[in-house]
């Protein structure tokens, strides 16, 4: 039976980064380790951070209701307390992001550590992890592993760990010690914490670049006006939407006015059809197939690194559907 140290070892872990200056010591001296595993009880005793200027807020209102108040200077005083608010909103999200990258990267300091530990005990990590740590996902805790690891990263936890996740896999490989700071550079993307700009463009340009690789390692040039018109809409560059740009490329298309019509309906695509799902799976069945073959013919030893519930679920999902098909003797023969 596998030696469980979690139950054996001792040994210090530092503090995690502050909340809004409450301290969590505290907190677990009051309520216990277990103070809320979802979090509600410690949003409940979160000092109320929100909604500043409460008293202006209320006599305004009430003026609102007056008949005899002139409404224009309630408007000018609305619009006001409405662009101080939205101010005081964008700083506290783009806060909560930071706060998401930087417990993101605490919690994989302390995971390489138990790593480090397991090895040291003779131990396999995967099987121990899964034994041990069920409440973090095997792919949570590699993300987190990996941001703790990428200290180039770490000055750029205002863009949320999973921004940076995408930005250290879009950066892998790079060489030099700051492989971010490199790709900012070659993106001309400035960042300079000590001086005021604006976070959600800061973002964007990073998004702009993200995508602007990938397409490029897909053979696909367009405008970088065009990205950016892509990126803002949210529209995801996914591998469904790289192969159809693919495909209007080789055909001779296009790709500026596929964009332009893809900004103009705020990311969808006026011309998908029915039928794409369908390709979609039909097209990923293949590849996964090949990398089946990949993995059993000549890298058995990359299979424990595979996620047991996508595993699990993708056998129950594809029983599921060969009910509904009409060669389940081929498919019995097959197995």
């Amino acid at each position: 039976m596998e030696k469980n140290i979690s139950d054996t070892t001792s040994f210090l872990v530092p503090e995690p980064p502050a909340i809004m200056g409450m301290d969590l010591a505290q907190v677990r001296l009051v309520h216990g380790n277990n103070f809320g595993t979802s979090g509600y009880s410690l949003m409940n005793l979160m000092p109320d951070v929100v909604k500043s200027n409460t008293l202006a807020m209320l006599t305004w209102q009430r003026e609102c209701e007056n008949a005899e108040i002139d409404p224009s200077q309630l408007l000018i005083q609305g619009i006001e307390f409405l662009k101080l608010g939205n101010q005081d909103y964008n700083s506290f999200r783009h806060l909560f992001w930071r706060y998401d990258a930087e417990w993101f990267i605490y919690l994989g300091g302390v995971l390489l550590k138990l790593k480090d530990l397991v090895k040291k005990s003779g131990l396999v990590w995967g099987a121990w992890a899964e034994i041990n740590l069920p409440f973090i996902k095997k792919r949570t805790r590699e993300r987190m592993m990996n941001l703790a690891r990428r200290k180039d990263c770490h000055r750029y936890m205002i863009l949320g760990s999973e921004r940076l996740d995408v930005l250290c896999s879009a950066t892998k490989g790079l060489e030099g010690d700051d492989p971010i700071g490199a790709f900012m550079l070659n993106h001309g993307i400035q960042f300079d914490p000590t001086q005021e700009f604006d976070l959600d463009e800061f973002k964007t340009s990073v998004d702009v670049a993200l995508n602007k690789d990938r397409l490029l390692k897909n053979g696909i040039e367009v405008d970088i006006e065009k990205i950016k018109a892509l990126t803002v809409t949210g529209r995801s560059l996914d591998q469904s939407l790289i192969q159809k740009m693919k495909d209007i490329k080789e055909s001779g298309g296009d790709l500026n006015i596929y964009l332009d019509k893809i900004a103009m309906t705020g990311g969808g695509d006026s011309d998908e059809v029915d039928g794409k799902r369908l390709q979609d799976f039909n097209t990923l069945s293949n590849r996964l197939i090949l990398t089946i073959d990949y993995l059993i013919k000549d890298h058995e030893d990359e299979i424990d690194k595979l996620d047991k519930e996508t595993f699990v679920k993708l056998v129950k999902q594809l029983a599921k559907l060969q009910k509904f098909t009409s060669f389940n003797e081929q498919v019995t023969a097959a197995a």
